[in-house]
Parts: C-alpha cells; sequence; structure tokens
C-alpha cells in the first residue's frame, strides 16, 4: 500500500509541466517521434509546446536561399551598374563572394561539413533575370516571386538543405524560443506561466543536457528519451533525406550521441533529470518502430519532493 507521502509526491509530480528531450542520431525520427508518440508522456490529451533544430535550421536556410536567389538576380540583371566584363562575370563574382562568406561562417571546430555552391545555374539565373527585365513594371513583383519559388525547388533539396553557415543565427533563435516556450511566455503576452515542452535534439554533448536543467530544472520534470537508432538504419535514412550529413560524419555523430547517453546514465540523477527512457527498434526494419528498452528514474528526486 502507497503511503500518504507517496500519493503526495506523486501529485507534486503531475502538477509540474514536463520537459521531455528526445535525443537521437541522424534518421532516427526525431520529429516523427515527438508529432506521433509523445502524447503518451503528458497529462489529459495537453499538446506540448514543441521545439525541434532541425526543423529551426531548415528556416533560416529558406531564408539565405531567398535573399541568396535575389542577390544573383540584382547582379546579372541588364541594367545592373558593375565593374564585370560581362554579366557572366558578374554571376561569378557574386557566386564567389556568397562561398567565401559561406565557408567563413562555418565553425570549423565541429564536424560541420562546408558548402558548395558552384553548382548553380547561370542560365537559369538569366532566364529570370531577363524575363523580369523585360516585364512590365506592374508584373515585376510577381515574376520575382516566380523566380524565387523556382530556385527553391531547384536548389534548396539539393543543395542549401545541408548548408550549416547559418547555424549561430539558428540556434540564437531556437535557445530564444527555447526559454520563452519554457517560461510559458507568449509573443506580444505577459508572463503566463511555466507549460509543457518537448525538445527535440541530437544530444552529442552533455553540456546541452546541463544547459536546459539550468533553464527549466525547477519547474519542470525532465524526461530524457533516447532514440537509439542503429547505426546502418541511421547511415540509410540519412541517405535518403535532403538534409544528407554523409556516412562519416553520421557514424562521428551516432558515437558522440552514444557517448553522451552512457554520460546521462551515470549523471542523471545529479543533474536532477527526473527520468530516462531508452528506446530501441529492429535494424531490420525500414523505418524505426520504436519500444521501451529501460527506464531509469530518479527516485532521490522524487523523494526530495
Amino acid at each position: 500500500m502507497r503511503t500518504l507521502f507517496q500519493y503526495l509526491t506523486e501529485f507534486k509530480q503531475d502538477l509540474m509541466p514536463q520537459c521531455v528531450v528526445v535525443m537521437g542520431g541522424p534518421g532516427a525520427g526525431k520529429t516523427y517521434w515527438m508529432d506521433n508518440t509523445s502524447k503518451k508522456f503528458f497529462q489529459n490529451n495537453i499538446t506540448p509546446r514543441k521545439l525541434d533544430s532541425d526543423w529551426n535550421l531548415a528556416k533560416f536556410q529558406k531564408k539565405h536561399v531567398d535573399e541568396l536567389a535575389d542577390q544573383l538576380l540584382r547582379a546579372i540583371l541588364p541594367e545592373a551598374v558593375t565593374d564585370a566584363k560581362s554579366r557572366k562575370e558578374a554571376f561569378a563574382i557574386a557566386l564567389q563572394q556568397e562561398q567565401e562568406a559561406m565557408d567563413a561562417a562555418v565553425d570549423y571546430g565541429k564536424i560541420s561539413k562546408t558548402l558548395d555552391i558552384s553548382n548553380i545555374d547561370y542560365e537559369f539565373v538569366k532566364v529570370w533575370a531577363d524575363r523580369y527585365s523585360n516585364a512590365q513594371e506592374s508584373q515585376k513583383d510577381k515574376v520575382r516571386g516566380l523566380y524565387k519559388k523556382a530556385f527553391m525547388k531547384e536548389y534548396f533539396d539539393n543543395t542549401f538543405a545541408s548548408d550549416f553557415s547559418v547555424r549561430k543565427y539558428s540556434k540564437a533563435e531556437y535557445k530564444k524560443d527555447f526559454q520563452s516556450k519554457l517560461k510559458g511566455e507568449l509573443e506580444g503576452l505577459d508572463f503566463v506561466g511555466p507549460s509543457d515542452v518537448i525538445i527535440a535534439i541530437t544530444g552529442d554533448e552533455l553540456s546541452k543536457f546541463q544547459e536546459i536543467v539550468d533553464v527549466c530544472g525547477k519547474t519542470h520534470n525532465i524526461t530524457v528519451v533516447y532514440l537509439d537508432v542503429p547505426e546502418e538504419m541511421s547511415v540509410r535514412q540519412d541517405a535518403e533525406r535532403a538534409r544528407s550529413l554523409g556516412e562519416k560524419m553520421v557514424k562521428e555523430i551516432l558515437a558522440n550521441v552514444h557517448k553522451t547517453w552512457e554520460q546521462l546514465k551515470d549523471a542523471y540523477k545529479s543533474m536532477d533529470i527526473t527520468k530516462l527512457v531508452h528506446m530501441v527498434t529492429d535494424p531490420n526494419l525500414k523505418h524505426p518502430d520504436w519500444k521501451v528498452e529501460k527506464e531509469y528514474i530518479n527516485v532521490e528526486l522524487l523523494k526530495r519532493g
């Protein structure tokens, strides 16, 4: 029979908002897990506020594509003022300047790869530049919009989905959103109190979990869910997606994620993390089908209330 203390402790834990951190290597399906499986962790069918680092990065990548498309169009307009000897030379100069800026922005201290944008075709942009230049003034904005849409379709998936040059901006906004959602702040509104939140991260450094604990450790129950994706599945899933990292990088990330998981198992009690959930899947399946392998409960934390 449970004691009164146990009832009160469980009641308090139920009342506290939850912060569920789902970690896993490339191809683990963290976003899918957030959208479809995470609901079992939340009471009363509450829909948690979500944070997905991949989605956040893609938003900045698309903004980058949009800006570059504009830049290249302006560079080769027939009426553009330039020191270049030809429109093609002006295009090459603009592309090279952007390549150098992107290379300088990548964090070489990590395993981020540089991105080669030399596959952007001059003739593709020239056709649209001519169309824009010849359009009536009232139609120029429409042509420009169609061009940028075509540019995105042509180059995002096969080029810019692997662009890490904008990651520092993505991380800054992610951190801002992270703190706002944990505290329950809404844009344009006053403080409304902590809310349930689910966060998808790779989890390849223990310090990332400490940052989460530092922000919400006193206001949330923290559960870390590890989607332990098999290496062969991770490599295969990564190769099939637009934001492909390549086999070498995938294996390096997986090794770091698993190392962090082992560190978490040793440190989660002292870090005041409520629970760890280790989930596994059959490596022979085409896509992950996650099942709980083991749970680690911080009993000492629950006893402290």
